[in-house]
């Protein structure tokens, strides 16, 4: 635990360092930190949607709200 930013720079950089001011640290900080850490950076499974079930389910349609406003600009003119 650190009680201030510039401490880190002292360490070896494979210590795992956690900021303390006035020696005290949030649990809820750790833990937030830890989750988001084991995120991943993109989704694992972009296409495949699974029902709680855990099956696949039927995709959502794909909707287009501007598909057809190339026409309907060209008939105002």
């Amino acid at each position: 635990m650190l009680d201030a930013e510039h401490e880190a720079d002292q360490l070896p950089a494979s210590t795992e360092t956690v900021l303390a001011p006035q020696g005290k640290v949030r649990l809820i900080d750790l833990i937030e930190e830890e989750l988001l850490l084991a995120l991943p950076l993109v989704p694992l499974h972009e296409h495949e949607r699974a029902d709680e079930g855990g099956h696949e389910s039927a995709a959502a349609p794909v909707q287009r709200p501007f598909e057809r406003l190339g026409e309907l600009l060209k008939r105002q003119r």
